[in-house]
């Protein structure tokens, strides 16, 4: 992945519809690190019951794809898994090209954090990342939709189009949103405001703003060193909330006043 970098050991796992082949992978899975690790132990670290690795991904799914990180320090090969369903989007659609690079973003994000502690910086990774998904979510989404919309085989409307459908398909997300006073770095996963959404717009604004290079090099190559806040002041100019009342002010307009912020394909 030559736009943020290639990050790994990456395991990808494309999970079918079949329960019975989504255990054998999760079997297969568990003897795979067992013969790769001596440290790996079947009880603690091999998929279970109450540790499902694959299975969420078949019937009804709880989760279109997923990236974990095995970064231990009891295991000598750390890694990350990338799992991918099958059943929505299906591979065919857009939207699957759309969310492989979406949990990509997130291998490049895991991969920028690390737990060491020198008790000085930051140690522990809800300093060095907020909990709630706006900031992981939207910057995955919407860096995910931007790189797509940039490859051949994408329309040249691709990203307006999409990005129209994040505030205004099915559930008029940015009316709910609006309505809902909630601040948008205090709406948890599962909430009636879709924080994938407006996060992603929240990212189109701010990289129209300051640029992409200030977010990938900037702020996540001083995110560990510094922080969350701090590094987001230091690369964006002003505190997480002072941005986000700038947005507020910002998506409150009309669609041909948004839209002017979304670069166009050449």
């Amino acid at each position: 992945m030559g736009e943020w970098g290639n990050y790994g050991p990456l395991e990808v796992y494309v999970v079918g519809t079949n329960k019975k082949a989504a255990a054998a992978l999760e079997e297969k899975f568990c003897l795979r690190h067992l013969r790769l690790d001596s440290n790996w132990q079947r009880d603690i670290d091999c998929p279970a019951d109450d540790y499902p690795v694959f299975m969420q991904y078949v019937g009804e799914a709880l989760a279109s794809g997923a990236v974990s990180e095995y970064m231990v320090d009891y295991l000598d090969y750390n890694f990350f898994t990338l799992a991918l369903g099958t059943e929505f989007p299906l591979p065919e659609d857009e939207d699957f090209g759309r969310l492989v690079l979406h949990e990509y973003f997130h291998v490049f994000q895991h991969a920028q954090l690390n737990d060491y502690c020198d008790g000085e910086g930051p140690c522990s990774r809800e300093e060095k990342m907020v909990i709630n998904p706006w900031f992981s979510e939207g910057s995955a989404e919407y860096m995910a939709t931007l790189l797509y919309s940039r490859q051949s085989e994408a329309k040249s409307d691709d990203l307006q189009t999409t990005m129209h459908c994040l505030l205004f398909c099915e559930d008029e997300f940015l009316a709910t949103y609006l309505e809902s006073g909630i601040s948008l770095q205090d709406i948890p996963y599962n909430h009636e405001v879709d924080s994938y959404s407006i996060g992603a717009w929240f990212f189109a604004y701010l990289i129209h703003n300051e640029g992409e290079e200030a977010l990938i090099q900037g702020f996540y190559g001083d995110l560990n060193d510094l922080g969350f806040e701090p590094a987001f002041t230091k690369h964006f100019g002003r505190s997480s909330e002072q941005y986000i009342t700038q947005f507020n002010q910002f998506i409150k307009q009309p669609w041909p006043e948004l839209v002017k912020i979304l670069p166009i394909k050449n």
